[in-house]
């Protein structure tokens, strides 16, 4: 039978209601059920204790936990090596040997011992361990300043494609030349951002709050989704390199002149599709005030002379500044 093609929205919604769906199971069952869990772990009071009588609360959650735990670390983390590559057939013994030492350094760099502990401690306490492995590419920023250098090396550092050069001093000296005679040159001063891709195998543990899976998945193979969510800051998105901009709609009204940028203090409320931006009532730069009380910036463009309630925006939150 041919399948029939669907489009990107019909893609999206169908994303959003198994979303949904997994979402309302989670809340509705599954986390009565862990922290019920929790507090048996943890000896919380039942909440029907009679004064007078006896306040002990047993700790057999616990003790089973946490016994069990050193017994499966023992099969799994002893010794100094976790896993051990076998030649499958004579000349094999060198690769066999530097996949044992690569994937022992990623348990090493990855904390393997904590991330598997805390991947059991789930699954016995919560019913459900997950971890998570990735390829990350994380961006490291780095800020490096270097004095006197050359034309030459000035020229070499402004052609690299992952150095973004700053703010340059130049000043001329005297110095031998080539031929031994002095000569003046010049002598820059450089402040640079220099941006590393370090590429590495990601593991971590997924709280059980934050994974979502189906209502009627038995496992991980029938499931008809799978996700990880999880809340994040702006500065944490801004940290892995989103936009920290995005549009709102304006619920004011406001003139400035053609051709300078100017940045307004506002605050944010839920709105639908959009978020509302309400100017600060007061504008000034001595205003602790309407820090505290805004959310960030709207961004007004050169050629921007008037706003209307309504307007889109483009706002620039604190957190991308601070």
């Amino acid at each position: 039978m041919a399948t029939r093609e669907m489009t990107d929205e019909a893609v999206r919604a169908a994303a959003a209601r198994r979303v949904a769906e997994a979402v309302g199971y989670l809340d509705s069952t599954l986390s009565a059920q862990r922290e019920q869990a929790l507090k048996y772990y943890r000896g919380d009071p039942f909440g029907n204790e009679v004064e007078g009588r006896s306040q002990v609360v047993t700790r057999e959650v616990a003790q089973h936990v946490d016994g069990q735990l050193p017994q499966l670390m023992r099969v799994f983390a002893a010794g100094d090596e976790v896993v051990r590559f076998q030649p499958s057939e004579p000349g094999d013994e060198a690769g066999a040997d530097q996949a044992t030492d690569y994937c022992n350094w990623v348990w090493d760099q990855n904390e393997g011992f904590t991330l598997f502990h805390t991947w059991f401690k789930d699954a016995l306490l919560f019913k459900l361990g997950v971890v998570k492995i990735w390829w990350d590419e994380a961006v490291e920023v780095t800020r490096e300043r270097y004095v006197g250098l050359t034309d030459a090396q000035l020229a070499a550092i402004q052609g690299d494609a992952d150095i973004e050069v700053g703010e340059v001093t130049t000043e001329q000296a005297v110095a031998p030349g080539p031929d031994g005679a002095l000569a003046l040159t010049n002598a820059h001063d450089v402040l640079v951002t220099r941006r590393n891709k370090r590429g590495r195998v990601r593991i971590a543990p997924v709280p059980p709050e934050e994974f979502l899976f189906g209502r009627r998945a038995k496992s991980d193979r029938d499931a008809d989704i799978l996700a990880h969510r999880r809340r994040m800051s702006i500065s944490d998105l801004i940290a892995m390199g989103y936009d920290p901009r995005f549009p709102a709609a304006a619920e004011f009204a406001y003139r400035k002149k053609a051709g300078r940028r100017e940045y307004v203090r506002v605050s944010l409320a839920p709105g639908d599709p959009l978020p509302l931006a309400r100017k600060f009532p007061r504008e000034g730069a001595g205003l602790l005030s309407s820090l505290t009380g805004s959310h960030g910036f709207a961004e007004l463009a050169e050629e921007t002379v008037a706003v209307a309630p309504g307007d889109r925006l483009t706002v620039l939150p604190f957190a991308a500044l601070f």
